[in-house]
């Protein structure tokens, strides 16, 4: 699980990850929203996604205050947009009863600012990691940047926008 924030904005997080990973992304951003409603609720909603690592930096980032709730559900939204519509019907309805949630029960989330984002921008299987870099914005573009190297198809942005950073 991984919030890959290329950039500080979601649309542009978003739109810049090459499709393979935008589409894992939706799933993923599911959960880490589901995990922190559940949590936060005490109870598993059969709207959501079942609980699913409540640990994790990236969930506990996430679930840490309103503004990195809602900077992740907008990332989903944007993910979901690019989607087709036929598509992650599953995962739609989490995004909508999350977001009926967050307008509903966002005080139950401290009232912070949205910096920093966890950096998670690694892969031990692989060998890769930036995680000890303090830019995490620029710990996640490098990351993608090695991990497209090693995709066995070349990343695609068909619904996307291939970043000028790339270097595939």
């Amino acid at each position: 699980m991984n919030i890959f924030a290329s950039h500080m904005t979601p649309q542009w997080s978003a739109r810049w990850l090459d499709d393979k990973r935008a589409n894992q992304m939706i799933r993923e951003s599911g959960q880490l929203l589901s995990t922190t409603i559940n949590l936060l609720e005490g109870t598993n909603n059969e709207k959501l996604y079942e609980t699913f690592g409540p640990n994790h930096p990236c969930r506990l980032w996430a679930g840490s205050s309103r503004s990195r709730f809602a900077w992740l559900l907008l990332h989903m939204a944007y993910l979901l947009g690019r989607a087709r519509q036929d598509t992650h019907e599953r995962a739609r309805e989490v995004f909508a009863e999350s977001d009926k949630w967050f307008g509903g029960n966002k005080w139950k989330l401290p009232a912070e600012q949205l910096l920093p984002f966890v950096n998670c921008a690694g892969n031990d299987g692989k060998g890769i990691s930036f995680k000890g870099m303090k830019d995490p914005n620029l710990a996640y573009r490098l990351y993608l940047n090695e991990r497209w190297k090693t995709d066995k198809v070349p990343p695609k942005w068909e619904t996307g926008t291939k970043p000028n950073w790339a270097e595939v």
